[in-house]
């Protein structure tokens, strides 16, 4: 069971044609991964969250909306974003 979860995750992990939403929420706010290198860790984990997140077709919506805020609603990285946002601002 559990080896069957992780192929449908790794699965949908390498069919999403190499996009990082990740890359895409911190431009929206005016930041990028490598803004601090002090923070590899940190963007190495926020970068795995987006490859195996569950909650992309909302991460699409909201990207596609325009929208600046709400990301903490359904976004495992918003903690991440909104500390690259405030470091680089």
């Amino acid at each position: 069971m559990i080896v069957s979860a992780l192929k449908r995750m790794w699965h949908a992990a390498m069919h999403d044609e190499g996009r990082l939403r990740l890359a895409e929420l911190l431009a929206r706010r005016g930041a990028r991964l490598d803004d601090d290198s002090t923070d590899v860790y940190r963007a190495a984990i926020a970068t795995r969250r987006c490859v195996f997140c569950n909650t992309k077709e909302e991460c699409d919506a909201w990207l596609a909306s325009g929208k600046r805020e709400g990301l903490e609603r359904f976004c495992p990285n918003a903690e991440f974003v909104e500390h690259k946002s405030k470091s680089t601002g």
